[in-house]
């Protein structure tokens, strides 16, 4: 399927800013990812997360850190994630 290359991808968008979040769910709706999931805070994405089987999860790199972390193993999972994200990205 060239014209949808994330077919079949089960997507999280934690994006605290509504308009950022829909632009992305609708870019990755049109590059065929059909199962988006989205989330405007952490509480929100660790239901998504606890609740499903992902295959990737974008993340707000810049989400507010009270949002993002309520609690000692949510903190140390959030830095993993933005540590991965980054590190994926040089």
């Amino acid at each position: 399927m060239p014209n949808e290359p994330l077919a079949g991808l089960r997507i999280l968008v934690v994006e605290d800013t509504a308009s950022i979040r829909t632009l992305v769910i609708k870019l990755l709706e049109r590059l065929g990812c059909a199962d988006v999931f989205e989330a405007a805070d952490s509480e929100t994405a660790w239901h998504h997360l606890r609740r499903q089987t992902l295959d990737a999860v974008l993340l707000d790199y810049e989400l507010h850190p009270m949002m993002a972390c309520r609690s000692p193993g949510k903190c140390a999972v959030t830095r993993h994630w933005r540590t991965r994200m980054w590190r994926s990205s040089c």
